[in-house]
């Protein structure tokens, strides 16, 4: 739909550049030269493509240099589009593959306590330390993403766990229970680490970011 959208208005604006100069500026190569508006459709359509024929040309150096333009300006949009729509593909993978891992780190269960437990099992958080920072690497990255396809926030899928409130609330809720249920001396990095993945998040998905919550606390 982007591509199609893109190239009717390209088309479009074209026409309407062309269209009150048809039988002057632009002519037929045969016959006589219809001047109605869908003729300037068909005219620009084929000004903004690299392939195909017309049966029209233009007549003026101004006009074979607006030809030459909408060509060159076609095959750029055109090339452009579809390297956004696969960015944009790749960058919803990475993305959906973050949501899916915080969703089968809390037991798909959406839970944070769950998410905690696997973090440490039986107590041992040694590793936990690696798990969370990889974590907070791949939301820093998703970010990042955000920031630079902000369209991204406009794709939504049927299941739960891939929404942007639920690795939220995870997030949110994992940094609770760090900080009430474990021991500040002993863990008190574990908790750093949570809050930068909390920091990613808010820069990403609240509006003002963290600095919004911290003037939220600060009134509080």
């Amino acid at each position: 739909m982007l591509v199609v959208t893109w190239a009717l208005e390209l088309t479009l604006g074209t026409a309407l550049v062309i269209h009150p100069v048809l039988g002057t500026a632009v002519r037929a190569n045969s016959g006589p030269t219809p001047t109605d508006f869908l003729t300037a459709m068909d005219v620009g359509g084929n000004s903004v493509s690299i392939v195909g024929g017309s049966n029209f040309s233009p007549q003026t150096g101004t006009f074979k240099f607006f030809f030459l333009f909408n060509s060159l300006l076609g095959l750029s949009v055109a090339s452009l589009a579809l390297t956004y729509l696969m960015q944009i593909d790749s960058a919803l993978q990475r993305r959906n593959a973050l949501r899916l891992r915080v969703y089968l780190f809390s037991a798909q269960r959406e839970d944070a306590a769950e998410l905690i437990a696997r973090l440490g099992p039986r107590g041992q958080f040694q590793a936990g330390y690696s798990n969370l920072s990889e974590l907070s690497g791949a939301v820093a990255a998703m970010k990042e993403i955000h920031r630079f396809y902000p369209v991204l926030f406009y794709f939504r899928f049927p299941v739960t766990y891939y929404s942007v409130s639920s690795i939220s609330t995870v997030g949110l809720d994992a940094v609770s229970l760090i900080r009430s249920a474990l021991d500040e001396r002993e863990y008190g990095w574990l908790r750093a680490a949570s809050r930068l993945t909390v920091t990613s998040l808010a820069a990403a998905f609240l509006p003002g970011g963290a600095l919004s919550i911290q003037g939220r606390r600060a009134r509080r």
